[in-house]
C-alpha cells in the first residue's frame, strides 16, 4: 500500500539490474533449469520466429536486407543467415511436409548428439583441467550424447512438434496425427554425423 506524501512510492526505488547468463554456459556448460530455458528459448525464437521474419524481409526486398546484413553482420554471420534463408526457400519450394519432418529429426541430432559429440572430442569425461584437476565437475556437468528413439515420449514429441512449427512458419499444409508423422519419421534417412572442429570458452576463460 502506498500512502501519498508518508510512504515510498514505486518510482523511488530501482529493482536490481537482472544477472545474465554467459553464452558460454548457455551454448556449452548448462547446469541449472534457467540455463535450459534461456537456451530453448533462444533456440525457439531463432527457428520459428527470426529466420521465417529473415525469409519475409529477404523476399520483400533482397538488397535492403543484404544491405542491412552487410552493417550488422560478419562475413561468416552473413553466410550462415543466408544459407538458412536459402534452406527454408528450399523447404517452402519442395511444399513437402516430409521435408519438414526430416529438418525436425536433423536438428533434434545437431543439438542432443552431434554437438556433444564434438564438445567430448575436446573434453573428454576424463580431461584434466591446466592445473591437472578434472575438468568436468562442480557447474561443468559432462554430458552424454542421446541417440533418436522415436519410441521415446520426448524424442517423438520434439519431431512433431518441430515439424508442424516449421510448416506452420512456411505456410506449408500441417499433419496432426503424431502416429503418421511417425511413420514419415521412421522412413527419414537422417544427415550422418561429421565431427566439427569448435572453439569452446569455458565459463573460466569466459570470466577472465
Amino acid at each position: 500500500m502506498i500512502v501519498p506524501f508518508k510512504t515510498q512510492c514505486y518510482g523511488d526505488s530501482q529493482d536490481p539490474p537482472e544477472e545474465s547468463i554467459p553464452m558460454c554456459t548457455l551454448r556449452n556448460f548448462p547446469n541449472q533449469i534457467e540455463h535450459c530455458i534461456e537456451w530453448a528459448r533462444d533456440k525457439f525464437n531463432s527457428l520459428f520466429v527470426d529466420v521465417p521474419s529473415d525469409l519475409v524481409s529477404y523476399l520483400d526486398n533482397p538488397k535492403v536486407y543484404i544491405f542491412k546484413l552487410k552493417n550488422d553482420s560478419t562475413s561468416s554471420g552473413m553466410v550462415g543467415n543466408l544459407t538458412k534463408i536459402v534452406d527454408l526457400i528450399n523447404l517452402k519450394l519442395a511444399n513437402d511436409y516430409g521435408a519438414c519432418v526430416k529438418l525436425a529429426i536433423d536438428h533434434f541430432n545437431e543439438y542432443y548428439d552431434h554437438s556433444i559429440r564434438d564438445l567430448l572430442s575436446i573434453f573428454p569425461p576424463d580431461a584434466k583441467d591446466k592445473d591437472g584437476q578434472p575438468f568436468w565437475g562442480g557447474p561443468k556437468r559432462c554430458p552424454s550424447p542421446i541417440t533418436l528413439d522415436l519410441n521415446e515420449k520426448g524424442h517423438n514429441d520434439f519431431v512433431f512438434s518441430y515439424s508442424n512449427l516449421i510448416a506452420l512458419a512456411l505456410g506449408l499444409e500441417q499433419n496432426r496425427d503424431q502416429a503418421a508423422v511417425t511413420a514419415v519419421a521412421r522412413g527419414v534417412q537422417p544427415k550422418a554425423y561429421v565431427p566439427k572442429k569448435i572453439k569452446v570458452v569455458t565459463p573460466e576463460e569466459e570470466k577472465a
